[in-house]
């Protein structure tokens, strides 16, 4: 399909050439033909020529960056097997400080670990109340509810609980709740008293960094004691 107005051009430069030379040539034909006069095409003329003169040049040149830039990689290939053996003599030498390493620019172990931050998601718990006097609890990271992974940088899981009396008002302020465990996997058991049963266990959980650094607490989990 024919192409009008000015999009007739080929866009790609090699293209762009192809056409150039062959309109360039049409073009002088078709203008000596109807007895024009070919000065009019001067300003046409300087710039084919013009083109004529840069296209092959920014060609050469950009085979020459090319080349070039592959004969930096394969140096540089070389340069990097040829420094590593001997980082690696400098690294294994009795007498190397950190100091020679920091000059060198090369690699300087780490002393101390890194701290863990204090966690920043929540546990999430659900609850098998079927066993009398005994409740088991299933924890799971609420940024990834399908595993039982503990996040990364988590120690383990502080458990706190309290009871409250059927039908009452569920506590969300953790000072009304007592410790009772930590965990350090995905499952946890609450065992009770029989004046416990028919109550409502009410537990808060909340992560423990590896520098025993809490995180937020959980929302409230509750399940009623099986008497």
């Amino acid at each position: 399909m024919s192409r009008s107005g000015e999009h007739f051009i080929p866009r790609p430069d090699g293209g762009f050439d192809t056409w150039a030379q062959n309109y360039g040539q049409q073009l002088h034909a078709w203008w000596e033909q109807q007895g024009l006069d070919l000065k009019d095409l001067e300003n046409f003329d300087q710039a084919l020529s013009a083109w004529q003169a840069a296209w092959p040049a920014h060609v050469t040149a950009q085979a020459a960056a090319l080349a070039a830039r592959e004969t930096k990689d394969r140096q540089r290939d070389a340069l990097e097997a040829a420094a590593r053996p001997l980082a690696r003599f400098v690294q294994s030498y009795p007498t190397t400080t950190d100091a020679d390493r920091a000059r060198m620019g090369i690699t300087v172990a780490k002393t101390e670990r890194t701290p863990s931050a204090a966690p920043t998601t929540r546990p999430t718990g659900s609850i098998l109340t079927g066993n009398r006097l005994t409740q088991d609890l299933t924890l799971v990271d609420e940024a990834n509810p399908t595993r039982r992974a503990k996040p990364r940088g988590v120690r383990c899981a502080e458990v706190w609980q309290t009871l409250v009396d059927a039908g009452q008002p569920i506590p969300t302020d953790p000072a009304l709740f007592r410790f009772i465990n930590v965990t350090t996997k995905s499952t946890v058991r609450a065992t009770f008293t029989p004046e416990d049963g028919g109550k409502t266990a009410v537990y808060l959980l909340r992560w423990v960094s590896t520098r025993n650094q809490p995180g937020p607490w959980s929302d409230p989990v509750t399940g009623t004691v099986a008497a």
